[in-house]
């Protein structure tokens, strides 16, 4: 009876089956990479794997290559693009913000890693001997360098790389994310010139060199935070200011508030607690550094750190009442004093009104005509400049 017969064995049906499938399709007719399907039982496997590569690889690449406005608003707005390469056959394909950062057309070129490779600027250049290697290592990941456009202007670019697998766990595809960072390692260069420009400063006057903000705030703590131990949020807190002796604070405050609303030099003495819990005696000076329309850009100042008795009168905050009783104690005329600093009397008339407003050498002059009289300006523990007379 027809019900008795034997069936065939499952091996022989599944190539069959094979046949039947691959004959409806001519661009699937190799997939069986040259196996004799008749032969193999585990062929419509090896197919049916194959199959799902494909497959993957194609929904992976139409999800790149997809022209989503967005996408191509983002890549414009954000200055970046995406990329994909097959590793079987090593096609590159490059987002429309590729071009764009790379500084190509789309109809000019055709991506290809020869293309890539003689963009990148020598020194950033990697090995391509291995390219599956290299798109499984983490060197990818995270990684800047530089390009040279078409018109020999330079671009940093940074990547972030994504890996596809197949079921075997077989990386067949790597995809990508470029931004252009040209104008962050610009700025982070400028500030690391600036960072070895006041190092050097510090080097050559012996002095601490710092910056700050139109509104006084500091730029960069980090010098604050080593001889201090705060934090930058500590640095910037006006209002608590741990740091500076609580005798001396009402002192700065309103010696830089007053330097800041009228962008006019600055000079203070007040004591900090430095790391180890001690308070040293600080001198800080300061001049705003002005634009043409003369708003200020930023401050540049320089502090000098001094043993209590060591304090040179060049570093106090000495004003025009201190030089009105030095010139008291000696019992000198306003005139005496402008002949014996060699200045002018309206210099001194002014030195005792409005210190602020005389230059510095002025300044200098009268101290040191001061001080050969026999002056001497000193700093006590609470900070208070005194006064006294040693006659020879």
């Amino acid at each position: 009876m027809e019900l008795n017969r034997a069936r065939p064995p499952a091996t022989v049906a599944q190539p069959c089956l094979a046949r039947l499938f691959l004959s409806s399709s001519d661009q699937l007719s190799n997939l069986s990479c040259g196996v004799p399907i008749a032969s193999e039982p585990n062929a419509l496997v090896q197919i049916s794997q194959r199959l799902v590569m494909i497959d993957t690889k194609a929904s992976i690449k139409r999800s790149l290559a997809m022209p989503d406005a967005r996408l191509r608003l983002l890549e414009e707005k954000f200055k970046i693009g995406t990329w994909s390469m097959d590793l079987e056959t090593m096609q590159l394909w490059w987002s429309p913000g590729i071009f764009k950062i790379l500084g190509l057309t789309t109809d000019s070129v055709v991506p290809t890693l020869d293309l890539y490779q003689q963009m990148v600027h020598p020194e950033d250049q990697l090995a391509f001997t291995d390219a599956v290697a290299l798109a499984m290592s983490p060197s990818l990941d995270g990684r800047r360098f530089r390009i040279i456009r078409p018109d020999g202007s330079l671009c940093w670019l940074e990547n972030r790389t994504q890996r596809h697998f197949d079921r075997e766990g077989k990386p067949i595809l790597v995809s990508g994310v470029v931004a252009d960072v040209s104008e962050e390692e610009n700025l982070r260069t400028r500030l690391l010139h600036k960072t070895k420009q006041e190092r050097l400063l510090h080097e050559l006057l012996g002095e601490l060199v710092w910056r700050a903000r139109p509104d006084g705030r500091l730029i960069d703590t980090r010098t604050w935070t080593e001889l201090t131990g705060e934090t930058a949020t500590d640095a910037h807190d006006w209002d608590a200011l741990a740091a500076i002796h609580p005798d001396d604070r009402d002192v700065f405050k309103k010696a830089w508030s007053e330097a800041v609303r009228s962008t006019e030099r600055y000079t203070c003495s007040l004591r900090i607690r430095l790391r180890d819990g001690h308070y040293q005696r600080c001198y800080s000076k300061a001049l705003p550094f002005k634009n043409e329309d003369g708003s200020v850009e930023f401050w540049l100042g320089v502090s000098t750190f001094w043993n209590q008795e060591d304090v040179p009168q060049q570093k106090m905050a000495i004003t025009a009442a201190h030089v009105r009783a030095a010139r008291s104690l000696l019992d000198w005329t306003a005139q005496k004093l402008a002949m014996k600093a060699a200045v002018s009397f309206s210099s001194i008339r002014r030195l005792e009104t409005d210190f602020g407003s005389v230059k510095q050498e002025t300044v200098d002059a009268v101290l040191e005509a001061l001080t050969a009289a026999g002056i001497r300006f000193t700093v006590d523990e609470a900070g208070a400049i005194a006064i006294a007379l040693r006659r020879p």
